[in-house]
């Protein structure tokens, strides 16, 4: 039996993909603003001998007009979860105990009131005990090993913003996010029962702009913004630049934002050149071996989105709504097959709600997380139409976290396997959902109260179904000659039932004053599944249950 496919030859790939006038400046993108956070950092380490203010460390304004300032945070998680089964052929991902570190620090440097050199940087960021393996390496975001003490050390942003006359003019290394973050996502925003995750890290150069303030000093000139930019990406959920991708975005958002109330448009052009690659494979004892070279796909779409959200309080009551809607279209010849040899369109949306209600006399609020992500109803037509939610947009626990982005890397890696396909499929790299909501109708509501000011108890539940059939690409195309058939072998259904996971957690703030915030968590999750994970005679997954102990410090 032959090995997985590795991908060796990374460096060869991106010079041949690139040239020597792209590696310099790929050099340069990365060099270049390590020496400059280096300098922030050094600027920003006076304030830690000042005064605090709030819960963060802050100096004071200095003589010549500088004022720098350190935030941070240190996330530390000990987990244990059950034993995944991936499919019905007995593979399962190894549970058991994990440790989970996160150390972030956000260097930020004022100069006078109209410019700003803002930085962050993770100096640790990934699970640094569990258990390993080897399944779909090569296309997950984040492997399923642990990272040394250097891996997961990366600079998120370091950009200059300055108050012009014309606007916020913002240049240099940033991290792209717009509304829920369905298609943009910075990946800062947690989930009740997760952790923030990701981030799409740009090149960025954009002004944002108030186009009425010359004809109008209304309220509404006042809070009508238009934001113009120019995108060279470095790393997201579809890209990253260091592996050999070339991804470059225009974008734009027109806006209307005051106390209560965001809404607004926003559009993205995207043109990439996927990473061309050598992959290898050799038999256990090296009698024999094969090389493949796979030639980088081409990927032309428009993202529109519209966003909003709403807020307010009154007779008692807290309350906050928020929408949003994302439609993506155009072409690519990923994954094109016999009955679309040279191109697929793509013709994919998905929407998004989020609401909460709060009674503080009481101390209780509940809040509904809601959405649709299309999938795809045949891949060997002339259409992709599953949409994927940026993996930094999170919901509930296990389902999306753990039970879709294992079975999918599983599905991934068996079809990409040398002893079936002699040269893995165009595509196979991103049939992993790395935890992204995608083929998939949620709802999930949490209640949660606080019956004494520290402490916080939330209980919530997550229900989805598969609005598309969830296949296996493996058993699918190289077992059953095209017939949609589900990881466990059974005929695949449209509108299966993913199945329910129940959430519980609680969570304890100590009181630090003015210092840094200190919280103490526990969280644990059961995930019961539907019969989209089921094979002939209803035997297949079983039950999967997790838990983790959370510890927060922020500054």
């Amino acid at each position: 039996m032959l090995r997985r496919w590795r991908r060796v030859g990374r460096r060869e790939s991106r010079q041949a993909a690139g040239g020597l006038a792209v590696r310099a400046v790929s050099k340069l993108a990365f060099l270049l603003p390590g020496v400059m956070l280096l300098a922030v950092w050094v600027l920003s380490v006076p304030a830690s001998a000042q005064p605090k203010k709030g819960t963060y460390w802050k100096s004071g304004s200095h003589g010549s007009g500088w004022s720098p300032s350190l935030h941070g945070d240190w996330l530390s998680r000990v987990g244990w979860v059950d034993d995944l089964e991936l499919a019905g052929d007995g593979a399962v991902k190894e549970g058991g105990a994990s440790v989970y570190e996160r150390l972030r620090i956000t260097p930020k440097l004022e100069i006078g009131r109209k410019l700003r050199l803002v930085s962050e940087a993770d100096l640790v960021n990934g699970t640094v005990y569990g258990p390993e393996s080897a399944v779909a390496e090569d296309y997950l975001l984040e492997p399923w090993r642990n990272v040394g003490p250097t891996d997961s050390a990366m600079l998120r942003k370091l950009y200059v913003e300055w108050d012009s006359p014309a606007g916020r003019l913002s240049l240099g290394q940033q991290a792209a996010s717009w509304g829920l973050g369905l298609l943009a996502n910075d990946g800062s925003r947690a989930g009740r029962f997760s952790d923030a995750r990701g981030g799409d890290i740009v090149e960025r150069a954009m002004l944002a702009t108030r186009p009425l303030e010359l004809f109008s000093d209304s309220e509404f000139a006042q809070s009508l913004y238009l934001a113009l930019g120019a995108d060279m990406v470095l790393t997201d959920d579809n890209a990253d630049w260091m592996e050999g991708d070339e991804a470059w975005q225009a974008v734009a958002a027109l806006f209307y934002r005051d106390d209560t109330l965001f809404a607004g448009f926003y559009a993205a052009r995207r043109g990439q050149q996927d990473r061309d690659g050598t992959l290898y494979s050799a038999e256990e004892d090296g009698s024999s071996a094969i090389e493949a070279e796979i030639e980088g796909a081409d990927l032309d779409v428009w993202a529109l989105d519209a966003f909003f959200r709403v807020s307010g309080a009154g007779a008692g009551l807290t309350w906050m709504m928020a929408a949003e809607a994302a439609y993506v279209t155009g072409s690519t010849n990923r994954g094109t097959n016999e009955n679309s040899p040279d191109s697929i369109d793509v013709q994919q949306w998905g929407a998004a709600l989020e609401a909460e209600l709060g009674i503080p006399e009481i101390r209780v609020a509940t809040s509904l997380q809601a959405g649709y992500a299309g999938g795809d109803r045949n891949s060997l037509d002339d259409a992709a139409t599953a949409f994927k939610f940026d993996p930094g947009y999170r919901v509930g626990m296990i389902l999306f976290d753990d039970v879709l982005s294992g079975v999918s890397a599983y599905g991934a890696d068996r079809l990409s396997d040398p002893a079936q396909k002699a040269v893995p499929p165009g595509g196979a790299r991103f049939l992993p959902t790395n935890g992204s909501v995608t083929n998939a109708v949620y709802v999930a509501p949490t209640l949660t109260y606080a019956p004494v000011k520290p402490l916080e108890i939330a209980a919530g539940v997550v229900w989805a179904m598969a609005p598309e059939r969830l296949v296996d690409p493996y058993l699918t195309q190289s077992v059953k000659g095209g017939v949609p058939t589900t990881p466990w072998g059974a005929s695949a259904d449209a509108w299966a039932q993913l199945g329910y996971e129940v959430d519980f957690g609680v969570e304890w703030t100590l009181p630090t004053g003015t210092g840094p915030r200190i919280a103490l968590a526990a969280q644990s999750g059961a995930f019961l599944p539907g019969s989209a994970f089921e094979g002939d005679g209803g035997v297949g997954m079983g039950p999967l249950v997790k838990a983790r102990t959370l510890l927060d410090v922020r500054w």
